[in-house]
């Protein structure tokens, strides 16, 4: 995966660095996402709700 010049120790920083940096991405992606379907359920709510479409 890395160049044969690369030492294990810094193969090991690498991926240490790549997996957090993904966890961070997929807490903020799903942050959007919680986000975005708060405004859709709010919305839905302040046009009347479930009671108002049945």
């Amino acid at each position: 995966m890395y160049p044969s010049t690369t030492s294990p120790f810094a193969a090991q920083n690498i991926a240490a660095l790549l997996e957090n940096l993904h966890g961070g991405f997929q807490r903020l992606r799903q942050t959007t996402i919680d986000e975005e379907l708060f405004d859709v359920v709010s919305g839905f709510e302040a046009q009347g709700g479930a009671g108002k479409h049945q």
